[in-house]
């Protein structure tokens, strides 16, 4: 059984004003007919070039000081796999972000198989392997370090 995330939180977007409660701050669309909600990550600097690389924008709170939060900016939201495409997302940002934390499902899906690997690549919005190897690494670190002996019997 994999750990909470205790520090994040969802936040509702339906009754926020773009340009009255928040403004978009990254280069991603938004649209809030289909943002039903925002994502806020407790005591986290967002990393935007990362959120933005995989597909999700960012929007600051203009009622409280360096208060940001993340948002789905992929099209994929008519999709049948949008809601999974979305907590995909921020399942990979806040493992890459949070590398203490220990998600294994993502882990035997999008490292294990070939099929997960594609599916990553299909969420992202530019071609590059970055999230991948950054995954990789944590969850190797998290294996330590496994010496084989060849003994003779």
């Amino acid at each position: 059984m994999k750990k909470p995330k205790n520090d994040l939180y969802l936040i509702e977007a339906k009754d926020l004003i773009c340009g009255v409660d928040f403004e978009v701050v990254t280069n991603t669309p938004y649209n809030g007919d289909v943002t039903v909600h925002f994502y806020e990550f407790e005591n986290h600097e967002i990393d935007t070039d990362l959120a933005t690389m995989l597909g999700l924008g960012v929007v600051k709170n203009l009622h409280i000081v360096d208060d940001y939060y993340i948002y789905n900016a992929s099209n994929d939201h008519a999709d049948n796999f949008g809601f999974m495409n979305e907590v995909t997302r921020i399942a990979i940002y806040y493992q890459i972000t949070h590398p203490h934390y220990d998600d294994k499902e993502l882990e035997e899906f999008i490292i294990n198989t070939e099929r997960g690997r594609k599916y990553l690549k299909k969420l992202q919005t530019v071609d590059s392997d970055m999230p991948f190897q950054k995954l990789k690494e944590i969850y190797d670190r998290k294996k330590g370090n496994l010496v084989l002996l060849d003994r003779q019997i």
